[in-house]
């Protein structure tokens, strides 16, 4: 688990969460969906409790891709324990899947194309 910690992964599609897989024993619930949307509708982190997502017990990072698809990154930290900065490595972690949905994405575009 990266940091430690639980993990939930969405991909989103048009704003609608698509798929959700998680590292870890915490269920997200609605507020956290919610923080997840906030994120990627903003393509800011959405920090777990803080206004407006009050409820959400996950900080999400979005992760921007060239395709319609999008995913957003979510750690929830114990409180107290969020490390000092975080963002350097989901970063990476963001960009490496952001390479896979577009190598995904593009092969899809590829397989689509009239041969010829």
């Amino acid at each position: 688990m990266l940091f430690q910690v639980p993990v939930v992964l969405m991909l989103a599609t048009e704003g609608e969460v698509v798929s959700v897989t998680r590292v870890g024993d915490l269920e997200p619930q609605e507020g956290d969906f919610e923080a997840a949307r906030s994120s990627l509708a903003t393509g800011t982190v959405a920090g777990a409790g803080i206004h407006p997502d009050l409820t959400s017990r996950f900080d999400f990072w979005p992760v921007a891709t060239a395709g319609s698809q999008r995913a957003v990154i979510g750690l929830a930290f114990a409180p107290g324990e969020r490390p000092l900065a975080p963002d350097t490595l989901v970063d990476i972690v963001g960009d490496v899947l952001a390479l896979a949905l577009d190598r995904q994405h593009f092969r899809v575009i590829r397989d689509l194309r009239p041969a010829g």
